[in-house]
C-alpha cells in the first residue's frame, strides 16, 4: 500500500514526525509496509519539513505554482517541474537524486507534462487515474 499527500501536507507530516513510532511499522491487511510519498510544492517557511522526511519517505514534485492544466505547453511544465525540484533541492537540502516523481494540480495533464517528467530524469507520476 502507498499514501501519497500533496499541496505541501505540512500539518499531517508535523503529526507524522511527532508520532514517527507509531507510522515506522505501519502494515497493511497483507502485511506489507505502507509507504508515504508527500509531493512539494514552494513555501520557503516550511522547507525544513521536506529535508526531515527525505529520511524517512519519499518527497516528490507538484509545481510551483499549483496552475498547470489540461491546456499546459510542454515548456510551461518543464519550467514548473524544474524550478520546484531547483527550490526543493535548494532550500531543503534535498539531493535532486532523491526526488524521482511528481503529480499535478487537480491531476490535470496534457501529453506535453510526460515528456517534461521523462526529460527532467524523473521516475513516476502518480496524476494518472488507473
Amino acid at each position: 500500500m502507498i499514501v501519497t499527500y500533496d499541496d505541501d501536507p505540512f500539518d499531517l507530516l508535523a503529526n507524522i514526525i511527532k508520532n514517527e513510532e507509531n507510522y515506522k511499522d505501519l502494515r497493511d491487511s497483507l502485511n506489507n509496509q505502507v509507504r508515504y510519498t508527500l509531493f512539494f510544492m514552494n513555501d520557503n517557511s516550511e522547507f525544513h519539513y521536506p529535508s526531515y522526511y527525505a529520511k524517512h519517505g519519499e518527497v516528490g514534485l507538484h509545481t510551483v505554482t499549483h496552475t498547470t492544466n489540461y491546456d499546459t505547453t510542454y515548456d510551461r511544465f518543464k519550467l514548473e517541474l524544474s524550478k520546484n525540484l531547483e527550490y526543493l533541492t535548494m532550500n531543503a537540502t534535498i539531493s535532486k537524486s532523491v526526488v524521482k516523481g511528481v503529480r499535478v494540480p487537480y491531476l490535470e495533464y496534457s501529453t506535453n507534462y510526460f515528456d517534461a517528467v521523462k526529460n527532467l530524469g524523473l521516475k513516476y507520476d502518480t496524476s494518472v487515474d488507473g
